[in-house]
This record gives C-alpha cells, sequence and structure tokens, in this order.
C-alpha cells in the first residue's frame, strides 16, 4: 500500500512555456504553453490558491502523430530541470552550452526561451530563463504572496549591471554575484550556495524527473538495480505485478549473488519457481518499469514525464496506472503524470474515459516544422461524443493525415518507378 501522508497544498506545475526550444518555435509574444491548469476541474485535481474555480491536474496526457513533438515537449521541459539543477556545477569553461534550439528557420542563432508557473507551499511563483549558444541571457524569479508581485530577480545579460534584485529579501546577494557565472543560472547558484529563501525553488526542479521510456532497455536495468537493493520496493512491485499476473507472486533476490528473481507460482503442482529477469515477457518488463517509475513519483510527489508510455502494455494496464494519480489517497503529494502516448483507448469510452478532455493536449506540426500544443477541451468536445474515433477521423487535428492505402501505393509507385 502507497504511503499516505496529509499534504496541505501540494507543490505543483501550473504551466510550462517555451520558445525556441527543439522543434517548439514560438514567439517572444506568444512562447508554446504546456497548461496544466483547468477551469472548474474536480476532486482529483490540486485546488490553485487565490484563483477560485481553477485546478492544477495530476495527469495530462499529449497525442499526435509520429514525428509531431510529443517527445520534444518532454524533453524540453527535462532540459530546463536540468539547466536549473546542473548550470552552476557542471557548465564551468564549456564554451557551447547545451542549447537545442529550432533549426529548421535559423532561428538556431536565436536565444531560447523557457518559462514554469508552479505553487510551492500555496504560493505562486515564476521562474524562467533565456539562452543561448554561449551564455544565460536573462533570468527571472517572481512570487505572489497574497497576491502581489514580489520580484526576487531581474537578470539581463545586455546591461552593465547584469543583476538586479528589486524588492530585496534575499540575504546572500553579495555571494549569488560572485559565484554566478555567465554561463550559469542564478537559481542554479542559489542551490549549491543553500541561500536559504530560493532553496526550495531550486529544489522544486529536482522533482521534474525524465523524460523516461519504460520500454527502453536501459531505464528497464535502472528497475532492476533498485530491486536487487530495496526489499521493500521489491514487495511492493511484486504485489502490484500480482495484480497483472496472478501466477507471479513476489520478487526475491539470490543471497549470494544478488540476481533478482521473480517467483512463479504453478497452481497445478503448488510450487513457485524462481524466474530470472529474462524469462520475463517484454511486457511485463515494461509493466515493471513503468509501475517502479510510478510509484517512486507518487511516494515523493514528482513531476513523472513519459514518453511512449503504453508501448508494449495491455491498455487496460496503461488505464490503471495512469489512475493511480488521480486518487487523492494514493497520490496526496500532488505527483504529476505527463505523458507522451499513442494509446488512444485512454480517451474512451464516453461514459468513463481514462482521460478527459480537459486532460488531453493535441500535438501537431505546422508547415514550418514547428510543434503545436492545442487543448483538446478547446473543441468542446461533446458530453456523450466518441472522442476516441472522432480524434482518430482527424477532426481535432493532432493526427496522421494517412488515407488508407497510402503506404502501399506509394511503395508500389517506387518499385515501379512511376
Amino acid at each position: 500500500m502507497l504511503p499516505s501522508i496529509p499534504v496541505t497544498t501540494p507543490d505543483v506545475l501550473l504551466d510550462f512555456l517555451v520558445d525556441n526550444s527543439r522543434s517548439l518555435l514560438g514567439s517572444e509574444e506568444a512562447p508554446v504553453m504546456l497548461s496544466l491548469v483547468a477551469e472548474g476541474g474536480d476532486e482529483e485535481s490540486v485546488a490553485v490558491p487565490g484563483h477560485p474555480g481553477q485546478q492544477a491536474l495530476t495527469r495530462l496526457g499529449l497525442f499526435g502523430a509520429n514525428g509531431a513533438g510529443k517527445s520534444n515537449t518532454l524533453a524540453a521541459l527535462g532540459d530546463m530541470a536540468t539547466a536549473v539543477l546542473d548550470s552552476c556545477r557542471s557548465w564551468t569553461g564549456w564554451d557551447q552550452l547545451p542549447h537545442t534550439p529550432f533549426l529548421l528557420n535559423g532561428a538556431s542563432a536565436q536565444r531560447s526561451f523557457y518559462e514554469v508557473n508552479l505553487l510551492l507551499n500555496g504560493v505562486r511563483w515564476t521562474y524562467g530563463f533565456e539562452l543561448s549558444a554561449h551564455r544565460v541571457e536573462a533570468e527571472w524569479i517572481h512570487s505572489y504572496p497574497h497576491g502581489d508581485r514580489h520580484v526576487w530577480l531581474d537578470r539581463d545579460a545586455t546591461r552593465p549591471e547584469p543583476m538586479t534584485w528589486p524588492d530585496g529579501g534575499l540575504t546572500n546577494v553579495a555571494a549569488l554575484q560572485q559565484v554566478t557565472r555567465d554561463t550559469a543560472l542564478v537559481l542554479s547558484a542559489a542551490g549549491a550556495i543553500g541561500e536559504r529563501t530560493l532553496a526550495p525553488l531550486f529544489h522544486w526542479f529536482a522533482t521534474v524527473t525524465g523524460p523516461f521510456t519504460p520500454h527502453d532497455q536501459d531505464q528497464q536495468a535502472k528497475t532492476l538495480r533498485t530491486l536487487s537493493g530495496d526489499a521493500v520496493l521489491r514487495e511492493r512491485l511484486g504485489a502490484l505485478l500480482n495484480v497483472i499476473d496472478p501466477l507471479l507472486t513476489g520478487i526475491t533476490v539470490d543471497p549470494l549473488t544478488r540476481e533478482v528473481l521473480f517467483l512463479h507460482h504453478a497452481t497445478d503442482s503448488g510450487t513457485a519457481t524462481a524466474l530470472p529477469w529474462a524469462a520475463l515477457s517484454r511486457g511485463t518488463r515494461s509493466a515493471a518499469a513503468a509501475l517502479h517509475l510510478a510509484v517512486h513519483a507518487l511516494d515523493h510527489g514528482h513531476r513523472l514525464l513519459l514518453d511512449d508510455f503504453g508501448a508494449g502494455l495491455h491498455p487496460r494496464l496503461s488505464a490503471e496506472i495512469v489512475r493511480l494519480f488521480a486518487a487523492p489517497w494514493i497520490n496526496p503529494r500532488g505527483a504529476q503524470l505527463i505523458l507522451a502516448t499513442h494509446d488512444t483507448s485512454l480517451l474512451g469510452p464516453s461514459y468513463a474515459p481514462v482521460l478527459a478532455p480537459h486532460e488531453v493536449v493535441l500535438v501537431a506540426k505546422d508547415a514550418a516544422g514547428a510543434t503545436s500544443l492545442t487543448p483538446l477541451a478547446s473543441f468542446d468536445p461533446g458530453k456523450d461524443e466518441d472522442v476516441q474515433r472522432t480524434y482518430l477521423s482527424g477532426a481535432f487535428g493532432g493526427a496522421p493525415a494517412i488515407v488508407d492505402g497510402a503506404l502501399g501505393r506509394r511503395l508500389s509507385s517506387a518499385a515501379s518507378g512511376s
């Protein structure tokens, strides 16, 4: 059973805004936005203090054609978290920063923009920065206690004095100015020196985990290594896998080799056989990795980014994993699942969809190759509408424009040279 610890207001992501990162290209006035805020919401969401009627979602599904930019959207959020956590420590002396701009229209020479809006201890914060290939161009930190904006940092690399602290309140300003290089973020430096006021904001970025791909062999190897040394996880994951396959009755380790073994109970003989990881089906290994990631996120209140979710999993199992994040008694810390998937069964049936329209974002790519994000709810699907069927028909967009038989005709014409 997952631990149930009361949390008054979970620390959650509200919005992620990005421009000129990977395939995401908006504009200075209108960056691409991934929003986890819904009007109205439901009891499964987290109320946004000071904004009556607004709810922060605990799960969000990205749907779109292959190559539309679902993975890039998750990766861009992961890039932002990595920059905050690592720039002060790891980017020293780098001539080229890990800058991943849009490459199809000459924007690679321009700066990339990243911003998040989030809740920390019930207070709304805005944090963002702009990054070029060689330095941090801008950075800002705002909070909104009691609804009033407090500007902690305003940084602009083009000014003679790049860093200003308009509303004060920080105790280590001199130290921050001393240790923050052109290639590092002030927030990263604040985490490194333990600046008391900004430490919670810095540590929040450590809760952004992923993107992970459960069917990836490297990710499965990490799950296996963790199981080898964690008896509590073996017990919990064994119980969850037993729901999927009643013949899998537990997980143990060889006391000499520390090899992880899965107990398979044969009902006809009444004995249990210890199976190695390699003997499990690919689907069961993917399920074990996905459940490991979900349990860890739920335990710690993390943002879990899952790419290619559902590959190798039965649709009913995928649905059950997503439902874990919707149950307040299982998810008291407000963990948030953001997944990229092609499992359209999560959109239906109409009487009980796993993901409601306000929990779905449609991902598409325009003629210039730039990714757009459109909330499914903006199409206002009907209460009894078969959303899965409508989506697959292409009526909402975000689906591949493939006519039946198109691949065969193209293959045939290529073979004939026509």
